[in-house]
């Protein structure tokens, strides 16, 4: 596993530089692209968010319009109780010489911060992130986050509130509470998620490698750049130490605000607002007392550092002023191996040059005839344009000529079906004519029919009524029974034997001679089994029937 710092500090808070609105020397122009944001939101939007249900019910409970709050966002930039608009905290893993562009690990820490970032909303529910970059374009990858505190719980004013204290109450490591134990739980944090990528964290100062002379240029301008900064350091002690003059004057007054001596006079508000203001005092000395500790950490270990590089820088004089030595011995042997082999050289050389002069007539009758070549490609493809052209011409017009007889072919078509539709159209309207015409006249004839049918039925009818009646009355009816009885026979007979002739002249064995006797045969063996024909109750229902 790689070793390697973290850092989580203070920022400065500029939004426009974050998001690249402006443009410093340390940035590299081509790799802006490349920065990635996660979190961009207007301040007024996100206060909005945040404080604009607070503020209307703060409002609605307020009985005098001096003591409402039209906009607090602009309350709050306008407030000189030291509250801040919002708190910025930048988070690095490792540092420009084993992170920085153009190393292996560049992207691995890009990698571990993106992991961070992936769930730093849903961690940390009491700030609200309104701005979130992670800038790729500088020496080594770092996160900016600007957030606003949110302070709940207060029972008198705005229930929720803009206030760092307030936000961390709930956060303890070991000893450290607040801001200072939030700060711890971030690192450690960051430091499981550098572990998943095989990024062991370590302190400053563990590891010392040995530098090279551009490493050792790189780290002296980072020497100078702590310098400078150690000038802003004491700067800011100065600042430091006239804010804890200023914060115990106030804490002096403070105390004098008693509730027993002043709640008669003073409101509630007014004294939890005196609180407020204590409170962000609080707060921000805290933050400067923590960034001063890591500055004096951060100034001790940069003089540890200068003098260790210091004498680095000696022992590189003196393998410099080494090398130069061994650098002259070489020079004077390069000049005695030259003098040794100067004319062996020339001697080469001249030969050298022959075969060079041959290569260069050789190469010339090649380029020669490769011009030719290429002149003969060139007109071979001036020829092919112009028939491209040609062709592509002649394709134009045959397309042109082949539209127009398609045109005018598909008019006459047009024409013709038109002219058809419309014969069709008036042959329909004929036999549309002659239907009606016929259906009219058939179903005339078939109300004639009808009726004559219905007049022949009647007829019949009597008919039958009068032949019944007729047979009756001359004893007819037995002699029809016996002569429909014997023509009923006769039919059967004349079927039966059409039928067995039928079946004989099938069989290919029998002759044209031999057929009579079998017919004859086979007809009366089928007589015999049909003697049931002559049963006396079928020529009984036959007599009944003709009655009827």
């Amino acid at each position: 596993m790689s070793e390697k710092t973290i850092s989580i500090s203070k920022g400065k808070g500029s939004i426009q530089h974050n998001n690249r609105k402006f443009e410093t020397p340390n940035i590299d122009r081509l790799r802006v692209k490349d920065n990635i944001t996660y979190v961009k939101q207007d301040i007024k939007e996100a206060y909005q968010q945040i404080f604009g249900k607070a503020v209307e019910e703060y409002n609605a409970k307020q009985k005098k319009k001096c003591r409402r709050i039209d906009d607090y966002y602009e309350k709050i930039r306008q407030s000189k109780n030291g509250e801040e608009l919002f708190h910025e905290v930048v988070v690095q893993v490792g540092d420009m010489t084993d992170s920085g562009y153009g190393t292996d690990d560049f992207n691995k820490c890009r990698q571990v911060l993106d992991d961070y970032m992936s769930d730093y909303c849903e961690r940390n529910p009491h700030i609200h992130v309104f701005n979130a970059v992670m800038h790729l374009d500088e020496q080594t990858p770092h996160l900016h986050i600007s957030f606003i505190p949110i302070g709940e719980g207060y029972k008198t004013g705005m229930n929720v509130r803009n206030s760092l204290n307030k936000s961390m109450e709930a956060y303890s490591v070991g000893d450290k509470v607040g801001i200072l134990g939030w700060y711890e739980r971030e690192r450690a944090v960051l430091t499981e998620r550098a572990n998943r990528y095989g990024i062991e964290i370590t302190q400053k100062n563990e590891r010392r490698e040995r530098l090279s002379v551009s490493e050792y240029k790189q780290t002296m301008r980072e020497v100078e750049r702590l310098t400078e900064a150690k000038n802003d350091l004491k700067n800011d002690i100065k600042e430091l130490e006239r804010l804890k003059i200023e914060d115990k004057t106030q804490k002096q007054e403070l105390a004098e605000l008693s509730p027993k001596k002043f709640l008669g006079r003073v409101p509630s508000e007014d004294y939890e607002e005196l609180k407020q203001v204590a409170e962000n005092y609080r707060s921000k000395l805290t933050l400067l007392e923590v960034e001063n500790k890591e500055l004096k950490q951060e100034v001790e270990e940069t003089k540890v550092n200068q003098q260790k590089t210091i004498k680095e820088v000696k022992e590189l004089k003196q393998e410099l002023f080494e090398i130069k030595q061994t650098n002259k011995e070489l020079v004077k042997g390069r000049e005695d191996f030259e003098k040794s082999v100067k004319a062996d050289y020339d001697l080469k050389l001249l030969y050298e040059r022959q075969d060079f002069a041959i290569e260069k007539m050789r190469l010339e009758k090649k380029i020669m005839d490769l011009n030719d070549d290429v002149e003969v490609e060139k007109q071979t493809n001036k020829d092919l344009a112009k028939k491209i052209e040609e062709v592509t011409e002649e394709k134009k017009t045959l397309i042109e000529r082949v539209t127009n007889e398609w045109k005018v072919k598909y008019e006459e078509l047009d024409n013709a079906w038109k002219e058809k539709y419309s014969q069709l159209g008036r042959a329909y309207k004929a036999l549309e004519q002659k239907y009606n015409t016929l259906s009219k006249g058939w179903e005339q004839k078939y109300n004639q029919l009808n009726q004559t049918w219905e007049q022949k039925l009647e007829r019949l009818e009597e008919l039958k009524k009068g032949t019944s009646e007729f047979l009756k009355e001359n004893n007819l009816i037995e002699l029809c029974n016996n002569f429909l009885k014997d023509r009923q026979a006769k039919i059967r007979e004349e079927k039966l034997r059409q039928s067995i002739e039928k079946e004989i002249r099938k069989n290919p064995y029998i002759s044209e001679e031999q057929i009579p006797t079998i017919l004859q045969k086979r007809l009366e063996e089928a007589k015999k089994k049909s003697r049931v024909l002559h049963h006396p109750e079928i020529s009984q229902n036959q007599s009944q029937s003709l009655g009827r």
